[in-house]
């Protein structure tokens, strides 16, 4: 394989994963995103590691549903649980 070929071939691999992760990310939203909206709404404090979350994307969701069931939708949709502490 010539080397304009191998590097052309590259080129289309990046153009098909970037438009791949713009329509995932246009129906839904990051995850962090979601975590600073119910800080701001509710009267809750998440605890997290940010490496474990920054690249979580969930589907857009009515933001007028009460928290629990924000949260299971959350739990349903990203390998996390949530656990309340206290």
């Amino acid at each position: 394989m010539s080397k304009n070929l191998f590097v052309f071939l590259l080129i289309i691999l990046g153009l098909c994963c970037s438009v791949t992760k713009a329509q995932t990310t246009k129906d839904s939203i990051a995850l962090p995103q979601v975590i600073i909206e119910l800080e701001n709404n509710y009267d809750y404090n998440f605890s997290f590691a940010d490496k474990d979350i920054e690249d979580l994307y969930v589907p857009l969701y009515d933001t007028k549903m009460p928290f629990i069931d924000i949260i299971a939708f959350l739990e349903a949709h990203t390998p996390l649980i949530f656990e309340s502490i206290s």
